[in-house]
């Protein structure tokens, strides 16, 4: 036991590839929504800054009016640990966080021509639901109708809306299914890899909590 516990401690571990390029990305996020699982999120993106190249967030809740404020109150909480995470990687500064192009998002939908209206709905059952359309330009009759919801992982449909060439979702090709959830293997396959570095990034603060 003694000689495997030695080789345990002196074996070296591969460390994780890093790309070559940092991406930029924009994030829209749930924050100032009905959920306090978006401020978690977004204390966790903030920990892994040092990745990419953060060029704006916006707050576009489901459900609720959304508020930039709350992204700048997490950047305010960001700003207790920020020194000793910045001892361990090369995250943001918060003085660097406060300026990016910081929003609430207001989107009732539009109209795209040719009677095809376009509209943000997100819903967690499936079913059909009742809708009806309504607009303060003046002669605009309100128009009622039905959409169906389905939550499938295994197909897609003929009626799904491409809204635009750099959108990813999750991919429906056969090998790249999990447990019967599509696209869930790039996860599984590095998720013990994801959940390391997430928990030494959190030791780094653990000296805080005392």
């Amino acid at each position: 036991m003694a000689a495997l516990l030695l080789l345990l401690m002196t074996t070296p571990t591969m460390a994780r590839q890093k790309p070559a390029e940092k991406y930029r990305v924009l994030i829209s996020t749930d924050i100032g929504g009905t959920d306090p699982d978006d401020n978690q999120s977004l204390a966790h993106l903030m920990m892994y800054s040092d990745e990419f190249q953060l060029e704006g967030l916006v707050s576009s809740p489901s459900f609720g009016s959304g508020s930039a404020k709350e992204i700048l109150h997490m950047i305010d909480v960001y700003e207790k640990d920020y020194p000793v995470l910045k001892r361990h990687a090369d995250v943001m500064a918060p003085d660097d966080l406060r300026p990016l192009d910081i929003r609430n998002q207001k989107w009732n939908g539009y109209y795209k021509g040719n009677g095809l209206y376009v509209l943000r709905h997100s819903t967690y059952y499936t079913g059909t639901l009742n809708y009806t359309i309504t607009s303060t330009i003046k002669g605009f009759d309100p128009i009622t109708g039905q959409i169906t919801v389905e939550n499938t992982w295994n197909r897609q449909n003929e009626t799904d809306y491409q809204v635009g060439s750099q959108w990813w979702t999750d991919s429906y090709a056969p090998e790249d299914y999990w447990h019967n959830c599509a696209g869930a293997r790039h996860q599984f396959v590095t998720r013990e890899e994801i959940m390391e570095d997430w928990a030494q990034r959190w030791s780094w603060l653990k000296a805080l909590s005392f």
